[in-house]
């Protein structure tokens, strides 16, 4: 395969736009999850929550908010002006509106909090129980990444 190709592949300057009128499209919620889905928003997003989660582990919880939100801002920064449309479209983008459903929302906010006690406490069974939560909270959205996959 020529790095041409290779080049083409990885190329993702087509989901990137300048128009404003998708803004009125999608709402502020969907714009947020849109973007929240965009691999280098994930990527960073991923990167600040190992180390927020070492840092919550030893009981520095100022650095660990400090790491998150660093790493929150520079994914925004590298995921901006994303075509939101082009985005929705595509397997993250369904998958990352598929949180938007209130109780996905419920259940991650309340197993979120179970995780960060856990993780300050290192209580493993207050870990699993907010791992649980997360994960139940994905059934009441899947519709929205397919019809099929309609649960309740």
């Amino acid at each position: 395969m020529s790095l041409k190709i290779i080049n083409s592949q990885l190329d993702d300057s087509h989901l990137f736009e300048d128009s404003k009128m998708q803004l009125e499209h999608f709402g502020k919620m969907e714009r947020y999850f849109l973007t929240m889905a965009y691999p280098r928003k994930l990527v960073f997003n991923l990167i600040g929550l190992i180390w927020s989660i070492y840092f919550l582990w030893n009981q520095d919880w100022v650095s660990s908010l400090a790491v998150y939100v660093s790493f929150d801002v520079l994914g925004f920064y590298f995921s901006r002006k994303i075509d939101l449309e082009l985005m929705s479209e595509t397997t993250l983008g369904k998958i990352g509106l598929m949180h938007m459903h209130p109780i996905n929302i419920t259940f991650n906010v309340i197993g979120i909090v179970f995780l960060i006690n856990g993780i300050w406490n290192h209580y493993f069974l207050t870990n699993l129980v907010g791992i649980s939560l997360v994960i139940l909270g994905h059934f009441f959205g899947w519709s929205k990444v397919h019809e099929n996959l309609r649960i309740f």
